[in-house]
Parts: structure tokens; sequence; C-alpha cells
């Protein structure tokens, strides 16, 4: 299975990678291809639909590729403030153009794609909401939630022992 896994952090080699690896190694016959919006990031989405302007050399494209060629999409973020983090809102506000770039045979680019969310954060508390707000996005574009996954770590990056066994459990074929 091709899984493709957009991580949103902005602190390198934290919690959000810690699960992230944790995943890879209990699912090592997968094959696994990671874009770190750090560092890869986008620059700043300037939505110029009402001046009827599309810069269709998006250097989003690329990602957008890479999700259609996907058998499974997991978009990994930690949480900041009950939400995902500013790269990761930066990357959703793509969503728009990729509705209308006409580079997929639906503007619904997701449809009956199969999507994972994985979140890292200090406490579950308000984590549905954030679940909530990506389950829309995907929903939006006619995507499929089939998993969703939030590890506990703190801000040094360490991972609770609990959460790492959690997610050493998750049989990605689930999902396909």
């Amino acid at each position: 299975m091709k899984i493709f896994i957009i991580e949103g952090s902005t602190r390198q080699n934290k919690g959000t990678q810690t699960l992230i690896d944790h995943l890879m190694k209990a699912n090592p016959h997968e094959e696994w291809q990671q874009l770190s919006l750090q560092k890869e990031p986008l620059a700043p989405f300037i939505d110029k639909r009402v001046e009827g302007e599309w810069d269709f050399a998006q250097p989003s494209l690329p990602i957008l590729k890479k999700m259609l060629a996907a058998d499974l999409i997991i978009l990994a973020s930690p949480v900041y403030w009950f939400s995902v983090s500013h790269l990761f809102k930066n990357f959703f506000d793509y969503w728009t153009f990729y509705m209308r770039a006409g580079q997929t045979p639906d503007p619904y680019f997701l449809s009956n794609k199969k999507v994972m969310t994985l979140l890292s954060a200090s406490h579950k508390e308000g984590s549905e909401w954030v679940f909530g707000s990506i389950r829309q996005s995907v929903h939006y574009v006619k995507g499929k939630v089939v998993k969703e996954f939030i590890g506990l770590a703190d801000r040094s990056g360490n991972v609770e022992a609990e959460s790492l066994q959690e997610i050493l459990s998750i049989d990605l074929k689930i999902c396909n």
C-alpha cells in the first residue's frame, strides 16, 4: 500500500515525528513517503478567486500529485491551541486551489481517498474539535477519514509509553 504522510509540526523530530516513526516501524512492508511542511514550506496562500486569477504553476501541485497517487494519506500535526499548526492551516487553504486548478478529473480531488489523522498533543482535551475540523475539511473534498489517532507528548517530544503502544498496534491494512 502506498502511504503519503503530510506532517505539519513546527518542531523538528518531536512528538509528531516520533509517532510517525513508530507507525512506520509497526508497518514495515508499506511504501512510505513523507512531506514535512516545515522543511518544505508552502508559500502563504493568497486567494485571488474574486479577481479571477489563479497561478496554475503553484508550488503545491507536486503535493497534490502525491496525494492522488497514494492509497492512504496521513495528515499528521501537533495540536497547538486547540487546532492544527499554522503550517497545516496554510496547507488546507491550498485545497481551494486544488479544487479549481483543473489538475484532477474531479474537483473534489480526494473522492474516495482514505485519510488517517494523526495528532500529537500534551492532553486530549479539545482534540475532538481538531478531529472534527479535519474531518470536515476531508469530507468537503469527498475524502473519507478511516482512522483518527492522538498521541500524548510533551514539548520536548517525549511521547507517553501508552501512546507508543497504541500506535504500534495500528494495523494499516484496516485502512485499505
